[in-house]
């Protein structure tokens, strides 16, 4: 069971950024300084603007690993031909997670990507527009 004090916990540690947004299929298209502009005129300073790019399909997020590791100081190792499984969980959350790997993913129609592993480490918010898995 998990209460109230937890829900507030898990809040900042599932969102470590105030506000995540994604311009996809030609919406949400915004520049980084009207953002700025706008958060600036309601009183809000930002500290940090991250742009990532990502391809999403069906069921994956593809996240590039040199963008990765700049941005969020991260340091994986993942040649070409391979992806890392990511799974954004605090697993001291209180929640049971399914955490199911893949090996392989095959892209392009025959290109086949071979699993280096997986890590269970949130590195920035959910949105609606992010696909159910993320590989890096």
């Amino acid at each position: 069971m998990t209460l109230y004090p937890a829900f507030l916990q898990d809040a900042k540690s599932y969102s470590p950024y105030d506000m995540v947004y994604s311009e996809i299929y030609g919406m949400n298209q915004v520049s980084v300084q009207d953002v700025l502009h706008i958060l600036e005129k309601n009183g809000v300073t930002v500290e940090q603007v991250i742009q990532l790019p990502y391809i999403r399909d069906d069921v994956f997020n593809y996240l590039p690993v040199t963008e990765i590791n700049r941005d969020f100081g991260c340091d994986y190792q993942i040649q070409e031909g391979e992806f890392l499984n990511l799974f954004q969980y605090n697993l001291e959350d209180g929640y049971e997670h399914n955490i199911q790997p893949v090996s392989t993913v095959t892209i392009s129609g025959d290109r086949k990507l071979q699993s280096v592993g997986t890590d269970v480490k949130i590195l920035f918010n959910q949105n609606p527009t992010f696909a159910d898995k993320t590989l890096i």
